[in-house]
């Protein structure tokens, strides 16, 4: 695969398969085997601009339906087979496929930007309504912006505009779907910027990070972030973010051009501690964990990635490193010296080094890297100068750790 990865989905049929979409093909990817087939070709979407195309995919049983929003809606039904249109549609178009019951929705059609359409329930070859089927269609007349993204929000779905958000239901009768405003001020900027996290959504829109349990929302973000956010951050290209749950680490992650016109800079938000992180890796679409061990993730030059496994994209370790701000002990006139550094450590990995400057900005003499010890141990050490500085490393492939405590022993000198 070389172009960009621009949707992901998962299934389980025997072996385990990736299905990756490209910006020209679709690809199977047979985990088991470790064998990729090119599935479908050639698709037309669109790189840049603000309608860069996504795929959005859903499995139906062992069927795997795609849709890129250019081209017109895809489905295999047997492993290995090409893709192809999917029959009995009204529409040439749609933006976002969803799964809920026996149907698949799709939502933002060639009809109307603000319409949704579903299948007859356990045909997805069937979508015109007829008086022996349960296919359907509305139009969200109330949205005043195209559908940008739909979400699993308890047993509902949440449909969000630029800045508005509806709900629709599942009314299991005759009608099928029907929808009901829920709130306005948030939005969506792709059709990958929203996650479900249990009965919340998480999501992205223009405005800034939210989070809403959809009878009421707030903005997640911080004044500082926000502020970075609407000032630096090329909006114009924000029909490339995408999201997903990182369950493990208990955070939702954001990816978006920064600078450049790819995926280039990501934003990570613990729900739990309520904290922000900064991340600068590449990935182009993210699918959350579902049947295998990890998430995965596509990248910007067409490769598949398994996420929380500890690896680079080459299968390397990840390195990771923490450098502490310079510490002055609100003295820079006086020199310090570190006579000894006790760390709280849990797991595997995990080493430092210590450092000294004679200036905030001057350059950082360094100690050689020392192992931690499991537990609260004290490590000797010798360093002393106006700045400090502590950086720690985590580079083993192996390396499982949690830092807990950290306390440092010396002394405070004279000037010189």
């Amino acid at each position: 695969m070389a172009d960009p990865i621009r949707g992901l989905t998962q299934l389980k049929d025997t072996d385990f398969y990736i299905y990756a979409g490209s910006l020209t093909a679709l690809y199977e990817y047979n985990v088991t085997d470790a064998v990729t087939t090119n599935v479908g070709a050639p698709y037309t979407l669109v790189e840049d601009g603000v309608d860069a195309s996504q795929w959005s995919m859903v499995t139906y049983g062992s069927f795997v339906l795609a849709t890129s929003g250019k081209d017109l809606p895809q489905i295999q039904k047997t492993r290995g087979a090409s893709f192809v249109a999917v029959t009995g549609m009204d529409v040439t178009t749609v933006e976002i496929f969803m799964k809920r019951g026996p149907h698949v929705l799709g939502f933002n059609t060639s009809t109307s930007a603000t319409e949704f359409v579903w299948s007859d329930a356990g045909d997805v070859d069937t979508w015109i309504a007829a008086a022996d089927n349960l296919a359907g269609q509305l139009d969200i007349r109330e949205l005043d912006t195209p559908i940008m993204a739909a979400a699993p929000l308890g047993d509902r779905i949440a449909v969000y505009g630029e800045d508005q958000m509806f709900v629709v239901n599942y009314l299991a009768n005759d009608l099928v779907y029907g929808y009901q405003p829920a709130i306005n001020g948030i939005g969506a900027v792709s059709k990958s910027a929203v996650v479900a996290v249990g009965r919340k959504n998480y999501g992205l829109s223009r405005q800034g990070f939210w989070a809403t349990d959809g009878t009421a929302f707030d903005y997640i973000d911080d004044p500082m972030l926000k502020h970075w956010w609407r000032e630096e951050v090329n909006t114009a290209l924000l029909s490339k973010v995408c999201s997903y749950h990182d369950e493990k680490n208990t955070q939702v992650i954001w990816y978006f051009p920064y600078g450049t016109t790819t995926n280039s800079l990501a934003v990570s938000y613990n729900y739990i501690r309520n904290t922000w992180s900064f991340i600068t890796e590449v990935l182009s679409a993210v699918d959350e964990r579902r049947i295998g061990e990890f998430p995965i993730a596509g990248t910007e030059t067409g490769g598949l990635v398994l996420l929380n496994n500890g690896l680079n994209i080459d299968g390397a370790a990840i390195v990771c490193t923490v450098l502490t701000k310079g510490i002055d002990f609100e003295n820079p006139a006086r020199v310090k010296e570190l006579d000894s550094l006790r760390v709280g450590k849990r797991g595997v990995g995990l080493t430092f080094r210590t450092g000294w400057a004679e200036t905030e900005e001057g350059t950082i003499t360094w100690n050689a890297y020392a192992a931690i010890e499991e537990g609260f141990n004290f490590s000797n050490l010798r360093t002393s100068g106006r700045w400090l500085y502590i950086e720690f490393l985590s580079n083993q492939i192996d390396d499982e750790w949690e830092m807990f405590a950290l306390e440092l022993k010396g002394r405070v000198e004279g000037t010189r």
